[in-house]
């Protein structure tokens, strides 16, 4: 009976450490995660309601020859906002040169 509760506790601290995935979420039947390109959630969601684009210099590792190299690179970047209306959540996606990084859960919609 001790032995079932140790197992418990690690499955449970196991599951308190795990890594919290990105809320990925559907456009109709796609689903739209990290490392979609530009056109592929194009495609499933249509033009999105608002879209900002710049550069950034960042840090880049790149791992050849066996060694992890450095360098800056010119990243462009684009946040492009869904307002999906009232009873769904605004989603700002942040691509980094046509490959989705980040989404993030905003706020319910609005009425358009």
């Amino acid at each position: 009976m001790r032995g079932k509760g140790l197992v418990i506790a690690a499955a449970c601290l196991l599951f308190a450490l795990a890594p919290i995935r990105a809320p990925a979420f559907y456009c109709g039947n796609d689903l739209i995660d990290k490392g979609d390109t530009t056109i592929e959630v194009l495609h499933a969601c249509g033009q999105p309601d608002s879209v900002d684009s710049w550069s950034e210099i960042k840090n880049v590792s790149h791992f050849r020859y066996g060694f992890i190299w450095h360098s800056l690179e010119n990243v462009h970047v684009e946040q492009w906002i869904y307002n999906f209306g009232p009873y769904r959540f605004i989603r700002i996606l942040r691509f980094e040169n046509g490959i989705l990084r980040h989404i993030k859960t905003g706020d319910y919609g609005f009425s358009k």
